[in-house]
């Protein structure tokens, strides 16, 4: 045992004898994983990983970005085991190297193998879309059609002839899981050589015998750990193509190993009759293919995969009545031909001499390899064709089921084509009328039209009893308003009445009728028996008051108990203002109370819209005659769930007076209020600029001027302080919408400002006084 693998990923492996199981597989991948990635962890210097998009017993595929070349790719991590392992990630290495050279549009391309001391992974083209068999299970009948499975068929099976032939690989696990659908719906071949390699590896490591692949799609020559074979793919797409038709692989439980080597998978048809799936008839085309790609002996299946699109009348193939089969070439024929390809022909052919003895010896060859042509033992076998025919069948009235011979069941009309000539049992059968059972020749290169058969509706009993008899009686289909189908007077016992709901009205003169619903059945009589006579309807409700009405009359107000005559009241309406009615059917029996249980109205709702200008400014909701605030919101609300009645609106905006608005919800129509608070754009500027202005009376400062703000609309006082000069003010009258310019000197008025500057002058000095003596003299 490997000294590296994990003891509890040992005990997994050895629990499985001899393989692990798709549960085991997810439960081994959670132990073996190298390490936790994360989301934006950058690996190998150039990935970065973006998210996990698939995991499995081999490993976890995360989507990465190749920083270096910009592109999205998978990267397939190695489970610890084989990344501890030299040899396992040499062989990976090398089929990895082989996957290189696979370039085909619809083959999932290989870009490299990556390696560091931590981890080993496998980067490959991104592919966006869903495998098939997500696709599979993401149909209502778990299943695809074979007109579904045509669209992309030819394009697999190129690509796998392109392998095969081209490039010489074989795929050995191919499965719906392991191919893909774009979103764009091309179809994409997944895991070319590296899932099996995988699994080989894992086997060798675990001491287990392995041959790679899944147990369900190997071939049995796989199974026994023969050399791969195209043959071996082919047998995998016949049980993948099995799979998608029937919602299971042909061996899918119990020993799959021996049911492969000795057992034959039922025809496809079969197995959807079993399963009870319903859908488009497969054609015999299919499953003759199908078969064939299933055949235990390889020289049995189609020998290449355009083969197996003819057989299907994908593509157009060579007219032919009849197919030759060539066995398998053993025995000394094959040794004498492994004797040619063998020999050294190049280095014979080297020389003269060479070439001469080769040429003789190859005439020998020749001679001995072309006799066992002639012989019986290696002669070739020829299949005759089939007969086939087909059945049209219609029915009246159509939508039948229709089954011919355990074939998928169709609807009718139905067309079954490409059945062998023969006898088949027809079944037909519909609900409410009577199977029809028989049995159908088939003729081949014929179409055998079975007519309209009419389907006969099944029949059961109605009985009818009042108290007093002699009341009329109707029946009439459910749901139907024309004439009735019978008709009479009570006592009655109405047989020979087609299955089905009817609905029956009993009436008798002064009282109201009874209308009820039965159903015929052909298995026992429906019965109804009604006493005419007077009965009592009680009905409670919460919040009490409201109405109650019986068809359009009203009865009074909850708590309520009233006496009716028996019948049927089709439309009971509890109703109170404010809140949703209530509407109930009753049957009023003679002598009984009719109560159901209480009903809790529902307050009824209507929408409120509030809006703002401008938005996003408070709003505070109160009932009407309430101060209990409700709802506090930011304009605009649209509220689609207020209870009906009055309410009470307050818009709020910082600097403005609260505003009221009134307003009434109903259930007819949205309640809409709306407050546009009135203001005006006011630009504030002062000499010297750099002051501080308030509203008159509050502290908050409203900006340094010079500023531009909305305020108010109305008069306002503006004071303007600024240090080193004495306070102004100016007062304004604002209108809705205005703009509006106000500014302020802060400097003293000019006469002021002079009387401010001069000084008071000194009395006069002796010697002044003298001056202006002398100065008085002269003037005279």
């Amino acid at each position: 045992m490997n000294p590296s693998l994990p003891q509890e990923i040992v005990d997994v492996i050895f629990s499985t004898k001899g393989g692990l199981s798709g549960q085991d597989e997810r439960n081994c991948e959670l132990d073996v994983t190298v390490r936790s990635f994360a989301r934006g962890e950058k690996l190998f210097g150039r990935y970065a990983l973006r998210k996990i998009i698939g995991r499995g017993g081999m490993g976890v595929v995360w989507l990465a970005e190749d920083e270096k070349l910009e592109r999205s790719v998978a990267l397939k991590f190695l489970p610890e085991m084989l990344h501890r392992d030299a040899a396992a990630r040499d062989d990976l290495k090398r089929e990895t190297r082989k996957s290189l050279e696979l370039t085909h549009p619809h083959i999932v391309r290989i870009y490299d193998f990556l390696e560091d001391e931590d981890a080993a992974a496998i980067s490959m083209e991104f592919v966006e879309g869903q495998t098939l068999s997500d696709r599979r299970i993401d149909q209502p009948r778990k299943v695809l059609e074979c007109a579904d499975i045509a669209k992309w068929l030819p394009d697999l099976a190129a690509a796998l002839d392109y392998a095969h032939r081209t490039v010489h690989l074989v795929h050995r696990d191919l499965k719906p899981s392991n191919v893909m659908l774009t979103t764009r719906g091309v179809v994409k071949i997944g895991d070319f050589g590296i899932a099996c390699s995988l699994q080989n590896s894992v086997g060798r490591m675990s001491l287990l015998t392995s041959s790679g692949g899944t147990m369900a799609y190997m071939s049995p020559q796989q199974l026994m750990g023969e050399d791969p074979s195209p043959l071996d793919d082919i047998y995998a797409l016949g049980a993948t193509l099995y799979e998608l038709l029937t919602s299971r692989p042909p061996f899918h439980s119990g020993d799959v190993s021996t049911q492969k080597r000795e057992g034959q998978a039922e025809r496809m048809t079969d197995r959807r009759v079993r399963f009870g799936i319903a859908g488009e008839p497969i054609p015999w085309e299919w499953e003759e293919a199908v078969a064939a790609c299933l055949s235990r002996d390889p020289a049995a299946r189609p020998q290449s995969v355009t083969e197996l699109v003819e057989r299907l009348g994908l593509v157009e193939s060579r007219p032919a009545t009849a197919r030759t089969v060539e066995p398998p070439v053993s025995g000394k024929r094959a040794l004498w031909i492994e004797t040619v390809r063998a020999w050294p022909w190049r280095r014979w052919l080297a020389d003269r001499r060479g070439r001469i003895a080769g040429g003789l010896l190859m005439l020998v060859l020749l001679a001995l390899v072309a006799r066992p042509f002639s012989q019986p033992e290696f002669g070739s076998r020829t299949v005759a064709p089939v007969q086939r025919g087909g059945v049209i069948v219609t029915t009246q009235p159509e939508g039948a089921a229709v089954t011919l011979g355990g074939l998928a069941m169709q609807t009718s009309p139905a067309t079954f084509g490409g059945i062998a000539a023969g006898r088949y049992p027809l079944r037909i059968w519909l609900d409410g009328y009577e199977a029809v059972e028989r049995e159908v020749g088939v003729k081949g290169n014929q179409f055998v039209d079975l007519g309209s058969v009419d389907l006969k509706r099944e029949v059961g009993i109605l009985k009818l009893e009042t108290t007093p008899p002699g009341s009329s009686y109707a029946v009439r289909p459910k749901g139907g308003d024309g004439e009735a189908v019978r008709e009479g007077v009570t006592p009655a016992t109405i047989g020979n009445l087609p299955t089905g709901v009817y609905e029956v009205t009993v009436s008798r003169e002064g009282w109201t009728s009874l209308v009820r619903e039965m159903e015929v059945t052909k298995d026992a009589p429906a019965a109804l028996a009604w006493q005419f006579g007077r009965g009592t309807l009680a009905v409670v409700s919460e919040p009490e008051g409201a109405t109650v009405r019986a068809d359009g009359e009203v009865l009074g107000f909850t708590p309520l108990r009233a006496e009716l005559r028996s019948g049927s009241y089709r439309t009971v309406e509890v109703s109170l203002e404010g809140y949703d009615p209530v509407t109930f059917a009753a049957d009023i029996r003679a002598d009984e109370v009719t109560q159901p249980e209480a009903f809790q109205l529902q307050r009824s709702a209507g929408i409120l819209e509030i809006t703002s200008d401008p938005e996003g400014e408070k709003a505070v909701v109160y009932l009407a005659g309430s101060e209990t605030p409700l709802r506090e919101i930011v304009t605009p609300l649209r509220a689609g769930d207020m209870p009906t009645g009055d309410y009470r609106v307050v818009f709020q905006r910082a600097g403005w007076k609260d505003h009221e608005e009134l307003v009434s919800v109903t259930r007819d129509a949205a309640a809409q209020v709306a407050w546009r608070f009135p203001r005006a754009m006011v630009t504030v500027k002062s000499t010297p600029a750099g002051a501080k202005v308030t509203l008159s009376g509050q502290p908050e400062v409203l900006g340094t001027t010079p500023f531009t703000m909305e305020l108010p609309a109305g008069p306002v006082r503006l004071m303007f302080r600024k240090e080193d000069y004495p306070t102004r003010s100016r007062e304004a009258t604002l209108e809705d919408g205005q703009e509006i310019t106000v500014s302020r000197s802060l400097y003293a008025t000019s006469s002021k400002s002079s009387s401010r500057r001069k000084k008071p002058e000194p009395p006069p000095s002796a010697l002044g006084k003298i001056g202006n003596s002398l100065k008085k003299v002269f003037r005279r």
